[in-house]
């Protein structure tokens, strides 16, 4: 709900003056938080701009002045949680382990981040909403897929010493996320219980670790 420590940005803005940088900043960014709770919550036919308007204690004028409507700012939000979540899967150190090891970490990342109830609530929302947002598919494509698997291409290339062409180490990693997080993802999706974690899952992801450094070769 409203929070006092921005009424002073706000009664500037509602006076006609413009906010600074930084308090402009923080409002864009009270805004997408608040279009994330209820987006992923109540899903995007049942989210209006008036429901996210009276979670923040905030006039529509302001929502309206930074995004063009509800379509847009879903938009906004979806590439909001998807950067938040690839940066800190960027931030991982893999100096001095080895290809395995490497590949184990990105993974063990990867997947705890799609395992994430807001991650898992947005794949819902933004699946149920591809039709009405074709968008959305590139923007999953542009935020999570290309970098994603650019991520473990990166460690592929460098990891395995191999004079692999660019295009099959792409390809390989595709192969990898499939084996390794997608099952778990779509699990967690559909509301299967315990997908992904336990020993059983454990023993899972070590034997498709296995099987893809065998049999693409990185052995």
């Amino acid at each position: 709900m409203y929070n006092p420590t921005t009424s002073e940005s706000l009664q500037r803005e509602h006076s006609g003056g413009r906010p600074s940088r930084e308090a402009a900043a923080q409002i864009r960014g009270r805004i997408l938080e608040a279009a994330r709770l209820l987006f992923l919550r109540d899903g995007y036919e049942k989210t209006s701009m008036d429901a996210i308007s009276a979670e923040l204690g905030m006039s529509k004028r302001t929502l309206y002045a930074r995004f063009a409507g509800k379509a847009d700012l879903f938009e906004a939000m979806v590439a909001n949680v998807l950067e938040r979540h690839l940066s800190a899967l960027e931030e991982a150190d893999l100096t001095g382990r080895s290809l395995r090891e490497q590949l184990w970490e990105i993974a063990d990342r990867l997947l705890a981040s799609s395992l994430d109830p807001d991650m898992v609530a947005l794949e819902r929302v933004v699946t149920a909403e591809a039709q009405r947002f074709p968008k959305l598919a590139q923007l999953i494509q542009n935020y999570a897929a290309d970098r994603t698997v650019g991520l473990v291409a990166n460690v592929l290339r460098s990891g395995s010493g191999k004079g692999i062409a660019r295009e099959q180490v792409h390809r390989d990693a595709k192969i990898f996320l499939g084996l390794m997080i997608l099952p778990s993802l779509r699990g967690a999706v559909l509301g299967t219980e315990g997908v992904g974690t336990g020993t059983e899952g454990a023993a899972l992801r070590q034997r498709s670790m296995d099987i893809f450094l065998a049999g693409a070769g990185y052995t």
